[in-house]
């Protein structure tokens, strides 16, 4: 006969996800919201637009599967939660998408002003709409790309979260620099922009000074320079203490044949870095 304790230790850990799962429910509030929302748009088409309520707020979303996504991180996982600041925050959001980012950090801390920055036209009119909704006057949306270099560039758009500037892109968008909008005192920086982010943070060099808190998602491409650790080295000689999470990578990054789990895109980082000084 086997002993109980041996058939304990094997039934733990495969029962461990179910009793978070029900903890969770029972414990958080944004963990339920979320599974409601599965619920509700998990069969959702791709790339329909929807809205529902939260708090008496409405929020529009031009694609549910990002939605789920983009909330699970932002409300469940509180990736952008930053700590014990006062405020009102002031914060500038390179690559807004929806703007649930604003939401949470208005939430969290009372009272947001500063920039968000979204270069798809039909997505930065939903930010505009989710932003009034939720009496986020303060903000500013500016509708482009970011660059090295003021200019136009090309945009592939996909309608959720992830168009990028891009050769191949249909839409011409306008290209702005960062920097000017960084000439005060400025809480949070989020920057998440699909690739352009190497260019915009060399850019930004003299004024990371103004940040206090700053978020990057960094992404490579096969055969592409990778640039990390150039864009790391920024961080900490503008007085950063920094923490890379690895978010999605080939599988076996040994194999020269191995290949992302997204197709042309090798690996996604998100970098996390708080001031010291």
């Amino acid at each position: 006969m086997q002993d109980p304790y041996h058939m304990r230790g094997w039934l733990r850990p495969a029962t461990k996800p179910f009793r978070r799962h029900f903890k969770w429910l029972l414990g958080d509030r944004e963990y339920r919201r979320l599974q409601s929302l599965h619920a509700r748009f998990g069969a959702w088409p791709r790339f329909k637009a929807g809205s529902f309520e939260v708090d008496g707020l409405t929020v529009e979303f031009t694609d549910a599967a990002s939605l789920l996504n983009l909330w699970d991180e932002i409300f469940v996982s509180k990736i952008y939660d930053l700590g014990e600041l006062p405020g009102p925050l002031r914060v500038v959001d390179a690559g807004a998408n929806l703007g649930l980012t604003m939401l949470y950090l208005k939430r969290r801390y009372g009272s947001v002003s500063g920039v968000c920055f979204e270069p798809d036209p039909a997505i930065a009119e939903v930010l505009r709409r989710n932003l009034k909704s939720w009496d986020c006057g303060e903000v500013a949306v500016e509708e482009c790309a970011l660059g090295a270099e003021e200019g136009t560039a090309n945009f592939a758009s996909d309608g959720s979260d992830g168009g990028r500037v891009d050769g191949n892109g249909g839409l011409e968008v306008a290209v702005k620099r960062l920097s000017p909008f960084l000439e005060e005192p400025t809480d949070f920086l989020k920057i998440d922009i699909e690739g352009a982010e190497f260019d915009v943070l060399e850019e930004l060099v003299g004024r990371l000074s103004q940040v206090k808190r700053l978020f990057i998602e960094l992404h490579t491409f096969p055969g592409q320079p990778q640039r990390i650790g150039r864009a790391l080295a920024i961080l900490e000689e503008a007085g950063f203490r920094v923490f890379p999470q690895a978010l999605i990578g080939p599988h076996s990054p040994f194999d020269p044949q191995a290949v992302g789990p997204e197709g042309d895109l090798e690996q996604t980082l998100n970098v996390f870095a708080t001031r010291v000084d």
